[in-house]
Protein backbone atom coordinates (compact mmCIF):
# COMPACT_ATOMS: atom_id res chain seq x y z
CA UNK A 1 0.00 0.00 0.00
CA UNK A 2 1.30 3.61 -0.76
CA UNK A 3 1.70 5.95 1.70
CA UNK A 4 3.23 8.50 0.12
CA UNK A 5 0.16 11.53 -0.36
CA UNK A 6 2.60 12.78 -3.66
CA UNK A 7 2.44 9.71 -5.74
CA UNK A 8 -0.89 10.94 -7.28
CA UNK A 9 0.63 14.67 -8.53
CA UNK A 10 1.84 14.64 -12.10
CA UNK A 11 5.56 15.14 -11.87
CA UNK A 12 6.91 18.30 -13.35
CA UNK A 13 8.14 16.60 -16.27
CA UNK A 14 5.31 15.08 -17.54
CA UNK A 15 3.33 18.33 -17.02
CA UNK A 16 6.32 19.96 -19.61
CA UNK A 17 5.30 17.56 -21.81
CA UNK A 18 1.99 17.03 -21.84
CA UNK A 19 2.09 21.22 -22.03
CA UNK A 20 4.43 21.25 -25.03
CA UNK A 21 2.02 18.06 -26.66
CA UNK A 22 -1.00 20.11 -26.11
CA UNK A 23 0.35 23.84 -27.41
CA UNK A 24 1.71 21.57 -30.62
CA UNK A 25 -1.64 20.10 -31.25
CA UNK A 26 -3.37 23.01 -31.12
CA UNK A 27 -0.99 25.40 -32.57
CA UNK A 28 -1.47 26.25 -36.46
CA UNK A 29 1.74 27.70 -37.00
CA UNK A 30 3.84 24.56 -39.01
CA UNK A 31 1.02 23.03 -40.12
CA UNK A 32 2.02 23.04 -43.93
CA UNK A 33 5.79 21.01 -42.96
CA UNK A 34 4.61 17.34 -43.20
CA UNK A 35 2.40 17.89 -46.17
CA UNK A 36 5.74 19.90 -47.37
CA UNK A 37 7.45 16.43 -46.76
CA UNK A 38 5.15 13.99 -48.23
CA UNK A 39 5.19 15.82 -51.12
CA UNK A 40 8.67 15.53 -51.37
CA UNK A 41 8.78 12.03 -51.00
CA UNK A 42 5.83 11.88 -53.77
CA UNK A 43 8.13 14.28 -56.06
CA UNK A 44 11.32 12.53 -55.60
CA UNK A 45 9.05 8.98 -56.77
CA UNK A 46 7.79 10.27 -59.87
CA UNK A 47 11.35 11.69 -60.85
CA UNK A 48 13.20 8.57 -59.84
CA UNK A 49 10.36 6.84 -62.23
CA UNK A 50 10.69 9.11 -64.76
CA UNK A 51 14.72 9.66 -64.46
CA UNK A 52 15.30 5.28 -63.96
CA UNK A 53 12.62 3.80 -66.22
CA UNK A 54 13.47 6.64 -69.03
CA UNK A 55 17.38 5.26 -68.33
CA UNK A 56 16.23 1.54 -68.72
CA UNK A 57 14.20 2.46 -71.75
CA UNK A 58 16.89 4.03 -73.79
CA UNK A 59 19.70 0.78 -72.58
CA UNK A 60 16.44 -1.65 -73.77
CA UNK A 61 16.79 0.27 -77.39
CA UNK A 62 20.43 -0.36 -77.26
CA UNK A 63 20.22 -4.00 -76.42
CA UNK A 64 17.58 -4.34 -79.16
CA UNK A 65 19.86 -3.00 -81.86
CA UNK A 66 22.54 -4.76 -80.76
CA UNK A 67 20.71 -7.91 -81.00
CA UNK A 68 19.49 -7.06 -84.38
CA UNK A 69 22.81 -6.70 -85.75
CA UNK A 70 24.36 -9.86 -84.52
CA UNK A 71 21.13 -11.66 -85.45
CA UNK A 72 21.35 -10.77 -88.94
CA UNK A 73 25.34 -11.06 -88.88
CA UNK A 74 25.08 -14.98 -87.37
CA UNK A 75 22.00 -15.72 -89.61
CA UNK A 76 24.41 -16.33 -92.96
CA UNK A 77 26.60 -18.44 -90.90
CA UNK A 78 24.04 -20.26 -89.75
CA UNK A 79 22.05 -21.19 -92.76
CA UNK A 80 25.61 -21.39 -95.12
CA UNK A 81 26.77 -24.63 -92.77
CA UNK A 82 29.31 -25.59 -95.57
CA UNK A 83 31.34 -22.25 -94.02
CA UNK A 84 34.12 -23.59 -91.62
CA UNK A 85 35.53 -20.65 -91.38
CA UNK A 86 33.06 -18.50 -89.77
CA UNK A 87 30.87 -20.11 -87.35
CA UNK A 88 27.18 -18.15 -85.89
CA UNK A 89 28.45 -17.54 -82.57
CA UNK A 90 31.89 -15.55 -83.72
CA UNK A 91 29.67 -13.44 -85.88
CA UNK A 92 26.93 -12.69 -83.44
CA UNK A 93 29.34 -12.19 -80.17
CA UNK A 94 31.20 -9.69 -82.71
CA UNK A 95 28.11 -7.43 -82.81
CA UNK A 96 26.38 -8.08 -80.30
CA UNK A 97 26.30 -6.05 -76.99
CA UNK A 98 29.49 -7.58 -74.98
CA UNK A 99 32.60 -5.92 -74.12
CA UNK A 100 34.76 -5.51 -76.79
CA UNK A 101 32.05 -6.28 -79.42
CA UNK A 102 30.53 -3.51 -82.19
CA UNK A 103 27.42 -2.48 -80.18
CA UNK A 104 28.79 -2.90 -76.04
CA UNK A 105 26.66 -0.56 -74.00
CA UNK A 106 29.06 1.62 -71.97
CA UNK A 107 28.30 1.01 -68.27
CA UNK A 108 26.00 -2.28 -68.47
CA UNK A 109 27.06 -5.53 -68.31
CA UNK A 110 24.81 -7.45 -70.84
CA UNK A 111 24.48 -11.26 -71.20
CA UNK A 112 23.99 -12.94 -74.41
CA UNK A 113 22.48 -15.91 -75.99
CA UNK A 114 22.56 -17.15 -79.38
CA UNK A 115 19.72 -19.89 -80.41
CA UNK A 116 19.94 -21.31 -83.84
CA UNK A 117 16.31 -22.47 -84.87
CA UNK A 118 14.54 -24.04 -87.67
CA UNK A 119 11.44 -22.71 -88.91
CA UNK A 120 8.83 -24.36 -90.74
CA UNK A 121 7.29 -21.47 -92.34
CA UNK A 122 10.83 -20.87 -93.82
CA UNK A 123 11.57 -24.42 -95.27
CA UNK A 124 10.39 -24.96 -99.16
CA UNK A 125 6.73 -26.22 -99.90
CA UNK A 126 6.06 -29.71 -98.60
CA UNK A 127 9.58 -29.83 -96.65
CA UNK A 128 10.05 -29.59 -92.62
CA UNK A 129 12.30 -29.02 -90.34
CA UNK A 130 12.40 -32.78 -89.13
CA UNK A 131 16.16 -33.85 -89.20
CA UNK A 132 17.24 -30.53 -91.35
CA UNK A 133 19.56 -27.77 -90.66
CA UNK A 134 18.99 -24.55 -88.60
CA UNK A 135 17.82 -21.91 -90.57
CA UNK A 136 17.25 -18.89 -88.29
CA UNK A 137 19.50 -17.48 -85.42
CA UNK A 138 17.39 -16.00 -82.40
CA UNK A 139 19.53 -13.74 -80.13
CA UNK A 140 18.87 -12.84 -76.48
CA UNK A 141 20.34 -10.36 -74.68
CA UNK A 142 19.92 -8.88 -70.47
CA UNK A 143 20.86 -6.42 -68.95
CA UNK A 144 20.45 -5.02 -65.20
CA UNK A 145 20.34 -1.33 -64.85
CA UNK A 146 21.79 0.40 -62.04
CA UNK A 147 19.14 2.64 -60.79
CA UNK A 148 20.17 6.24 -59.70
CA UNK A 149 16.34 7.73 -57.60
CA UNK A 150 15.08 4.54 -57.07
CA UNK A 151 17.58 3.01 -55.09
CA UNK A 152 16.17 5.59 -52.53
CA UNK A 153 12.87 3.31 -52.54
CA UNK A 154 14.38 -0.23 -52.40
CA UNK A 155 14.76 -0.35 -56.48
CA UNK A 156 18.49 -1.03 -57.10
CA UNK A 157 18.26 -1.92 -60.29
CA UNK A 158 15.65 -2.64 -63.33
CA UNK A 159 16.28 -5.88 -65.61
CA UNK A 160 15.67 -5.51 -69.36
CA UNK A 161 15.54 -7.65 -72.29
CA UNK A 162 15.81 -7.82 -75.92
CA UNK A 163 15.49 -10.57 -78.59
CA UNK A 164 15.92 -10.74 -82.10
CA UNK A 165 15.61 -13.52 -84.92
CA UNK A 166 16.96 -13.26 -88.13
CA UNK A 167 17.09 -15.96 -91.15
CA UNK A 168 18.18 -16.08 -94.84
CA UNK A 169 14.82 -17.90 -96.26
CA UNK A 170 14.99 -21.09 -97.32
CA UNK A 171 16.39 -24.55 -96.19
CA UNK A 172 20.10 -24.56 -95.21
CA UNK A 173 22.82 -25.62 -97.31
CA UNK A 174 24.77 -28.64 -96.52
Amino acid sequence: MNTNPRSEEVSPMRNSILSFARRAYSDQRGQTLPFVALGMVALLGMGGLVVDVGHAYVVRGQLQNSANAAALAASGAVYNSQSNSVNYTSLATQYNCGSGAENANTGVTCTQTFTPKCFNSLMPPGENCTGAPNNAVVVNNTASVKTYLMGLFGVPALNVSATATASIQGTANS
